[in-house]
């Protein structure tokens, strides 16, 4: 069972350097900002609002319904309109960010809207073909977010998300060597982010270099210890050395970290077997159908051949 998770990473735009004699321009710049902070908290349905607010505030378009949000003039009617027209490029930016936190939302439909108006106004936001890019691949459209992860890159060659995103596609589409390189070029941009180790991690299991994969689950784990999907691919590292204590260790420890990783589940129960514990596995194997029952022949699967390997000393394969 091929079973890994890819790590979007979406590129937030900054601030812009200039302000325009928008309709409102501090107002706006305060909402942006506020945008901007909570999408660090990770609070996607509030940095949403914010943009949104963002982005009628700056609009110049005629008011029709005036209400307040934290006291201040604020007119919901502009904040989904098309014809918005602009020259400060703040509304652009706001709309890439509230892209991203729809994205985050999963409202795909929505924050694809967001990165199109943004490119609309800018052309030249390479965020925003990042953003637009993992839409895209998210409803299956890959050859679509492959020219727009290349777009971005064209724009800004040292995009570490851009990097990122177009290694995780082609990890998907099996094309390791290009992963390999996209994932190698991400951390000689930026090192300190573990999304890529992660990922190189994958397509170092995928070579069959062991020893190299847990490596990188290590700095990435180094890098955020509290990463539980990393755990789980430094656990599969350990059980294709036949490492099976190891691989246990880390299977328990992502489930503690988060009940709903699914394949610390598939993987602990499969390495149980091969431990010769059974009916230790029985629980995690039923809890793993019940959260991915779309994969429940793959894991019956590799459950027998589990079963077939018991005690043996040969890596799972």
């Amino acid at each position: 069972m091929r079973y890994s998770i890819l790590l979007v990473l979406l590129a937030i735009a900054s601030f812009p350097g200039h302000e325009s004699q928008g309709q409102t321009p501090q107002v706006a710049s305060r909402y942006y900002r506020a945008g901007q902070e909570k999408m660090k908290n990770g609070d996607w349905v509030a940095a949403a609002e914010d943009f949104t607010k963002a982005i009628a505030a700056n609009a110049r378009l005629k008011t029709t319904t005036t209400t307040t949000y934290n006291g201040e003039p604020f007119d919901e009617s502009q904040s989904e309109s098309n014809e918005i027209s602009v020259s400060d490029p703040l509304t652009a930016h706001a709309y890439v960010n509230r892209g991203a936190a729809r994205f985050h939302q999963a409202k795909f439909a929505q924050a694809l809207a967001d990165y199109d108006r943004a490119l609309r106004i800018n052309p030249r936001i390479a965020q925003a073909y990042v953003g637009r890019g993992a839409v895209l691949s998210a409803q299956g459209d890959r050859d679509g977010a492959m020219r727009d992860f290349n777009h971005a890159l064209a724009i800004d060659g040292r995009l570490y998300e851009a990097y990122n995103n177009r290694g995780a596609l082609r990890y998907k589409l099996g094309d390791l060597d290009g992963a390999m390189t996209d994932f190698d070029r991400a951390i000689a941009i930026d090192g300190r982010l573990p999304e890529s180790y992660y990922h190189r991690g994958y397509v170092w299991l995928e070579k069959k270099n062991f020893a190299a994969s847990i490596a990188d689950f290590n700095r990435a784990i180094e890098l955020r210890p509290d990463d539980g999907l990393a755990l789980v691919g430094r656990g599969l590292g350990f059980m294709k050395q036949a490492k099976l204590d190891l691989a246990v260790r880390d299977f328990s420890a992502a489930i503690e970290l988060d009940s709903g990783i699914a394949a610390a589940y598939a993987y602990r129960g499969v390495t149980l077997i091969l431990s010769g514990r059974e009916t230790e596995a029985l629980p995690d194997l039923k809890r793993f159908i019940e959260l991915k029952p779309e994969l429940k022949r793959e894991l019956e699967e590799k459950v027998e051949l589990a079963k077939a390997l018991k005690r043996s000393v040969t890596p799972l394969q």
